[in-house]
């Protein structure tokens, strides 16, 4: 954890805070980096049943999936008025589609007449016409065709629009929320938007996509990108570079929704700090900046300020020359890793990857 609570009795963790370890950065930290929250929030166990009851899971697609703003898609990926993907999770799926060149939707995908699936597939379409009899809808969810009419008196055109879910947009991303009476996208993401100005994600886009099946309840393959405890059983190989027992965790009670957690990168674990020198904490970080050369720590420099600076004209080169000499060694080499609940977890500053996970097929995308 992020440090002792005199409500919880724990002790400090060894080694270094990242707040200390920031303090050492050859450049100015901002302020969203300088912040620490850990509101004790409890340490009792959780019914392990959330984890494989049928019952649990069901009361998550009735209650929880159905209630919270989700990460749908990327803005870059339905560019123009026709462009649509498929957000399916548990035993919805919906149509994100721009409507118009302003407007983004999220329709229900299924008929209203005999309850097939509109879409198949994502791609383009210029209407949303069903394959078993034809009913067709405009872009922006009004009826257009009944075929035959005459067959179908009842039916009011105006009021037989497809449902819709709540659309919301913050930095590029595309948020669903199928609860028509959900608070508003931005208060949801708490200090995210804020913390997220300087990093410019609006003008990002998805240079890979992997999605992968695992056969586990959602939260356990989520659960693993939110916490480091794991690393010196699972990852013994990185304990030279990284600062797995120093990471700190942010959680406040006034935003419930999210989390971080900072991964301190260019310093030894505490489990082997007393035996790693400061070149072989470098020889690690060579491997994760692509270097495989003999290059040797210079006199005066610590792994991690000799990294950052590497990695400045790394990010300088992929970039077209895009100035990176003002961002912090934690900006450049720490995880810096933010959680939207349910199931959204997003890697800030210049190395991101955005990961989505759930009972069904989502949009993990890496950016």
């Amino acid at each position: 954890m992020s440090g002792a609570s005199s409500e919880s009795g724990m002790s400090k963790r060894p080694g270094p805070s990242v707040q200390e370890i920031l303090n050492t950065d050859t450049r100015p930290v901002g302020a969203a980096l300088r912040e620490n929250h850990n509101d004790p929030l409890g340490d009792e166990d959780l019914d392990r049943t959330r984890y494989f009851s049928p019952d649990f899971y069901r009361l998550e697609a009735d209650r929880m999936w159905t209630r919270t703003w989700q990460m749908a898609c990327r803005v870059e990926q339905i560019p123009n008025v026709g462009d649509h993907v498929l957000y399916e999770v548990a035993d919805k799926s919906l149509i994100v589609i721009r409507s118009t060149p302003t407007e983004i939707k999220a329709f229900f995908n299924v008929c209203l007449h005999r309850g097939r699936i509109l879409r198949e597939t994502g791609g383009h379409v210029s209407n949303l016409r069903c394959k078993f009899h034809g009913f067709t809808w405009r872009l922006d969810g009004r009826l257009s065709v009944i075929p035959p009419r005459r067959d179908f008196p009842q039916i009011d055109e105006q009021r037989f629009c497809l449902p819709e879910a709540k659309v919301g947009t913050w930095g590029g991303f595309v948020f669903i929320n199928m609860d028509s009476d959900a608070m508003p996208l931005e208060e949801y993401l708490g200090n995210i938007p804020a913390h997220f100005k300087p990093w410019d994600f609006e003008n990002r886009y998805i240079a890979g996509h992997v999605g992968k099946v695992i056969d586990a309840n959602w939260k356990v393959a989520l659960e693993a990108f939110l916490e480091t405890w794991h690393v010196l059983a699972t990852h013994p190989q990185v304990l030279p570079f990284v600062g797995d027992a120093n990471s700190q965790y942010d959680v406040s009670k006034d935003q419930p929704y999210t989390s971080r957690l900072i991964i301190p990168m260019g310093v030894a674990s505490p489990f082997v700090a007393n035996s790693t020198s400061e070149q072989e904490i470098f020889e690690g970080m060579k491997v994760q900046l692509g270097r495989n050369d003999e290059l040797k720590l210079p006199p005066g420099k610590t792994a991690r300020q000799y990294s950052a600076e590497l990695m400045r004209e790394r990010m300088s080169l992929y970039t077209n020359g895009r100035d990176f000499s003002a961002a912090s060694d934690s900006e450049m080499l720490d995880a810096l890793v933010y959680f939207v609940f349910p199931n959204f977890i997003i890697g800030a500053a210049t190395r991101t990857c955005c990961i989505a996970s759930g009972p069904g097929a989502t949009t993990p995308s890496k950016a």
